[in-house]
């Protein structure tokens, strides 16, 4: 009920970095660049407003963001025009897929008008545009007619990129590249919370989402399905090779700089604060998988995270000849613990990459493959070392008449016995009768 009048004040912002001035009122951004804002907040006619308002984000010849307007009446709110334009240079924006060490992408341009002009406040416009054809093409267009009804919410986007590992490095995550990157999405608000539709393809691979969001409840609620067809699914393996080499690249500079040898299980506490963030429940069906990467047919599993505890169970792999279930159990409480279980019978996943026979040394045929898995682990600590310390468990695998890639051998040999396999120069070996089992 307290009302200001006979106001005049005049307020100015400046700021050397906006990520700073973001993370000052709690957010997170990416850094574009010095702030400078102004607006001059007035009494008049028994209402107060705000006008001459100018915020600038960037370098003063060409910034990055420009948004200028007023508002009548602060109080109902009325009168209000505020319009927002955003220019953001290729060199820029290739900023922000790091990883991918980009010259340069196309402008990021946008433009968005929030008025009441229609009697309800909302955002009458919302357009971003992005072109260069041979790297990343994006289009997002949007409005909400009233911000009091979240149903009247909707954006509809458009991207075509020239990879999955480009595109997704623009949210810092990593992903590999196999194809052209083509994506519809829409976007719609609901009484509570929002609805994301989105078909998704990279090369032969197919997304399709359906999510319920809520990220105004406290966790965030994420709920709904994800189906795919020709799921590519990145070898682990290969990964964790590129980590070992990267590991002994490290080794060799401390041991040359005589540095304290590191643990191999670090006693720093692990950071699982980001599991308590969101509380997730999605069904994920995988029609089918790359056959090129994975010898999987189908998997389905559901996957529910609710304040801080994870579990991904009952899920199932279907191969040619037999299918796996597996169940995982994480709880991030006051003495993290987790559970893990991988059991099945015939199930041919290890058999490495399609090729044919001609072009092999091989002799085994891939109807006579077969392998057994029944692996269990279970531990608790809030370190690797103390996880490890209290890790126990068992790892049985057997192999017949298949073929095991490099990587894949050496992951199982190198790490736990110091084994490694003279061929080197090979993609993958014949397989006889292999058997691991391990105690732990």
């Amino acid at each position: 009920k307290w009302r200001l009048e006979d106001t005049d004040l005049e307020l100015k912002v400046h700021s050397s970095s906006s990520r700073a001035l973001a993370q000052a009122f709690g957010f997170e951004m990416p850094d574009r660049g010095p702030v400078v804002a102004n607006a001059a907040i007035i009494d008049k006619d028994k209402a107060l407003g705000v006008e001459s308002m100018r915020m600038v984000v960037g370098e003063r010849d060409s910034p990055a963001l420009t948004s200028t307007g007023s508002i009548g009446d602060l109080y109902t709110p009325g009168k209000v025009h505020i319009e927002t334009v955003l220019n953001m240079s290729g060199r820029d924006f290739a900023r922000l897929a790091d990883n991918q060490q980009l010259p340069d992408l196309g402008e990021l341009t946008g433009h968005m008008i929030i008025s009441d002009s229609t009697g309800a406040l909302g955002i009458d416009s919302l357009r971003i545009d992005s072109n260069k054809p041979d790297l990343l093409s994006l289009k997002l267009e949007g409005r909400f007619d009233d911000f009091s009804k979240p149903q009247t919410f909707q954006l509809n986007g458009q991207v075509k990129a020239r990879d999955a590992n480009l595109w997704w490095a623009l949210f810092d995550l990593e992903w590999p590249g196999h194809g052209l990157v083509e994506m519809d999405a829409q976007l719609t608000g609901a009484d509570a919370g929002s609805l994301l539709k989105a078909h998704l393809t990279s090369g032969e691979e197919k997304l399709d989402l359906l999510l319920n969001t809520d990220f105004q409840s406290s966790p965030p609620q994420i709920k709904g399905r994800i189906t795919a067809e020709n799921f590519f699914l990145p070898d682990p393996a290969e990964k964790k090779r590129e980590q070992l080499a990267r590991d002994r690249e490290q080794k060799k500079k401390e041991k040359k700089n005589k540095k304290a040898k590191q643990p191999v299980f670090s006693r720093k506490p692990m950071d699982l604060d980001w599991l308590k963030k969101a509380d997730v429940d999605l069904t994920v069906d995988i029609l089918s998988f790359d056959r090129a990467n994975s010898e999987a047919l189908s998997a389905n599993a559901r996957a529910v995270l609710k304040s801080g505890r994870l579990s991904v169970g009952p899920a199932t792999l279907v191969y040619p000849k037999g299918q796996a279930s597996l169940d995982l159990q994480l709880d991030t409480g006051e003495q993290p613990k987790f559970s893990f279980s991988l059991s099945g019978e015939n199930l041919d996943p290890w058999r490495g990459f399609n090729f044919e026979e001609s072009k092999t040394r091989g002799q085994f045929k891939s109807k006579d493959a077969k392998v057994d898995v029944n692996i269990s682990l279970a531990g608790a600590g809030k370190s690797p070392h103390e996880l490890a310390a209290n890790l126990q468990g068992k790892f049985y695998v057997t192999m017949k008449h298949g073929k095991i890639s490099q990587s894949k051998l050496n992951l199982l040999f190198v790490d736990i016995v110091g084994w490694a396999s003279n061929q080197a120069k090979r993609r993958y070996d014949d397989v006889n009768c292999a058997i691991a089992d391990y105690s732990i």
